[in-house]
């Protein structure tokens, strides 16, 4: 079994949702319609007013996106997505914490990025932040072409998990490995671990932080935790 380093992506390693990113990218290149951003920007105004758990948005919106992609190319898509979030003026978008981190644990552990997002998405963040592996929601593609269906959504923390798990067959090792996340719904990928590290956590993941504790750190904090941590194993 190996040890392993599990990266959220929205708002723990990366500022704001990934998927807006893109979208904005596709609609400028003209591969989806203006309104795929604004019906995204309802389902979170939704979310947000109303208390809708993070799982559930994350699933319509995919659905949304992946309807408004349907019948164009995933290599152009993945080609235009890679450019967006590896050019220079989106680099402040990094949480500065990664890189090092990443460094730090390399030689015994393996990182990698967990998330819901679709994979040409995960795909071109992991690769901008130098993770070697990213376990993602996937959409359909027959013939390089989106179909507009989900094959796979990794839209609780269960499944990412699961997800995970498999990546690293049989199974990783919870002794010495690590979490690093923000929000209640990523609950399920810190008990995994033994080292779950809050990164700048919503009230409700600060709140089971406590009652657990696990630490709970500052972006600017995060390696000097992990530091600690390593000298404690």
């Amino acid at each position: 079994m190996s040890e392993v380093a599990l990266f959220d992506l929205d708002h723990t390693v990366y500022e704001g949702l990934s998927c807006i990113t893109a979208m904005q990218a596709h609609a400028q290149a003209g591969i989806i319609p203006a309104e795929t951003i604004q019906r995204t920007t309802a389902v979170l105004h939704h979310y947000r007013e109303v208390g809708l758990e993070f799982d559930t948005a994350l699933a319509a919106i995919s659905r949304i996106y992946a309807q408004a992609l349907a019948g164009h190319s995933y290599t152009r898509v993945s080609r235009i997505t890679g450019a967006q979030f590896k050019s220079p003026e989106h680099a402040h978008r990094y949480a500065e914490f990664v890189r090092p981190t990443v460094q730090r644990l390399g030689l015994h552990h393996e990182s990698i990025l967990v998330t819901g997002q679709p994979g040409f998405i995960a795909a071109a963040a992991a690769g901008a932040l130098g993770i070697k592996h990213c376990v993602s929601s996937t959409f359909q593609v027959v013939n390089d072409t989106f179909t507009g269906e989900i094959d796979r959504g990794l839209f609780s923390g269960a499944r990412r998990v699961q997800a995970a798990r498999r990546l690293e067959a049989p199974t990783y090792d919870r002794t010495g490995s690590f979490a690093f996340a923000d929000s209640e719904a990523d609950v399920a990928l810190l008990e995994t671990v033994e080292y779950p590290v809050c990164v700048d956590p919503t009230p409700g993941l600060r709140r089971i932080a406590v009652q657990k504790g696990w630490p709970i750190a500052g972006r600017a904090e995060v390696p000097s935790v992990v530091d600690r941590l390593l000298v404690a194993h």
